[in-house]
């Protein structure tokens, strides 16, 4: 468990912190960690797994190649433990622990085959194992790993998955049956199809809908264990296949987005958020500590938006119908408001039951966690929204369930001079647990460059992980 780390790291001290900030990639920069929903701490609490883009100007070219990082938080060393040329500006390499300090995963590619693959690593010993799948998820075990085609993500949204030269990206036209989920065991490495688009859709839509898909480009997306490796969930795009889509293009108004879960041998199949309510406007879904629910962002009432800025940041008419307009144009003009009202949290069953609000007047924002103490939720923001500064600045957001209430933990700058025009060189923070949940880390723009901070948690979540 981390009690504390080395005095080398610098203190961040922007917009005066609520609770204590180190940066920890203070050096060189181009640095971020993964993502929200897997932790960039190791199961020790002692290192934190990085990885530092060889430049943050553009996209990624075929073959370019990425670092992969470890931050010793008792020592204060950062080191290079290996390499990548499988990974994208968003969540880098994938690079995630499994059971214990000894197993790193991230992603790679062959650049003679221009196949991806994933790769085991050892950060202590140097010991190295190619794996025949690749890496989006590793179950919290460390055993298995699942991923949609990591060569195809970018045909839906560029700055996930990997790169390789456009001849080597299929085109999924119609409903493929060799194309999906894959599971990949990560002890053998061998990786075989978990479960095809083809099976997906004709498990879960009528029969009198399935020869629109004979029109339609289909692709697996992001993919998620629960705590338990019990269940997991994965997403699914499509879009007409005559849209002049680019590899450069990003989420729009045309993309149906559905979120399935199911059991590992393919039973308890569920369209758990289908894309009639993904397309009111929502983003971000991710289990909850119990295994059995999932959390997420969706729209719901413009009224409550607009109570909540009256509430929470206007006092002066002026400032209102300033804001109001602002608001506005983000509806119409931002995928993440398509004109239909604000984001909520809410919860639903992996079944698809019981779809609900968690709370009623506080907005949703960014990328949020559930606490395992289920009392707390942990988010950012993207710097459209609402509960952003308008300047470029986001907040780091815990909710409080209990009070009802929520605190600005640190503000920092996250846009980008790029990001104007190459959404996928934004910067988002993606606030993540450490495995005792009572530390954070995420991402920031500070210096002009990307870098890596931690926060301490403890005095306000008191909250240690049984075992």
């Amino acid at each position: 468990m981390l009690k504390a780390i080395n005095e080398r790291f610098p203190t961040y001290k922007q917009f005066d912190p609520l609770v204590p900030v180190w940066c920890v990639t203070p050096h060189e920069g181009r640095v971020i960690h993964r993502f929200f929903d897997t932790s960039p701490f190791s199961p020790s609490g002692r290192y934190l797994a990085l990885f530092r883009l060889p430049y943050e100007d553009r996209l990624p070219a075929p073959g370019d190649v990425g670092q992969v990082l470890l931050v010793d938080l008792q020592t204060g060393e950062e080191r290079v433990v290996d390499e990548s040329r499988g990974w994208e500006p968003q969540l880098g390499a994938n690079v995630q622990w499994g059971k214990d300090d000894t197993q790193l995963f991230f992603n790679d590619v062959d650049v003679s085959t221009w196949e991806p693959h994933g790769i085991r690593l050892n950060p202590q010993t140097g010991d190295r194992k190619k794996l025949n799948g690749c890496i989006f998820n590793v179950s919290q075990d460390g055993k298995k790993s699942i991923s949609a085609n990591m060569k195809c993500m970018r045909r839906t949204q560029a700055g996930y998955g990997v790169v390789v030269p456009d001849e080597y990206v299929p085109r999924n036209i119609g409903l493929r049956e060799d194309d999906g989920i894959y599971i990949t065991d990560t002890e053998t490495g061998e990786c075989r199809l978990l479960i095809s688009v083809r099976d997906i859709v004709e498990r879960t839509v009528p029969k009198d809908a399935l020869k629109a898909y004979a029109d339609m480009e289909v692709y697996g997306f992001l993919c998620k264990w629960n705590p338990q490796g019990t269940r997991l969930l994965f997403s699914l795009r499509s879009f007409p296949k005559d849209h002049p889509r680019r590899f450069d293009s990003i989420t729009d108004l045309v993309m149906k987005y559905d979120v399935f879960t199911m059991r590992e041998d393919g039973n308890e199949l569920f369209n758990v958020v289908p894309a009639s309510e993904w397309e009111k406007g929502g983003h971000h879904i991710n289990w909850f500590p119990d295994g059995e629910r999932l959390s997420m962002n969706l729209n719901l009432s413009r009224h409550d938006l607009g109570r909540y800025w009256l509430k929470k940041r206007l006092r002066k008419a002026k400032i209102l119908m300033q804001m109001l307009r602002d608001i506005k144009k983000n509806l119409l003009t931002t995928s993440l408001y398509i004109g239909k009202g604000s984001l909520r949290f809410v919860k639903v069953k992996y079944d698809g039951t019981g779809l609900d609000r968690i709370l009623n007047d506080i907005p949703g924002s960014g990328h949020p966690t559930v606490h395992l103490n289920g009392r707390h939720i942990l988010t950012d923001a993207y710097v459209e929204e609402p509960v952003a500064f308008r300047d470029g600045t986001v907040p780091i957001r815990l909710v409080d369930l209990d009070n009802r209430g929520e605190k600005v933990l640190v503000r920092l700058r996250t846009r980008t001079d790029q990001q104007a025009s190459c959404i996928s060189l934004r910067v988002d923070p993606h606030p993540a647990w450490d495995f005792q949940q009572r530390w954070i880390a995420f991402n920031g723009l500070v210096d002009g460059t990307r870098r890596v901070y931690i926060a301490d948690l403890r005095e306000l979540v008191g909250y240690d992980k049984p075992g």
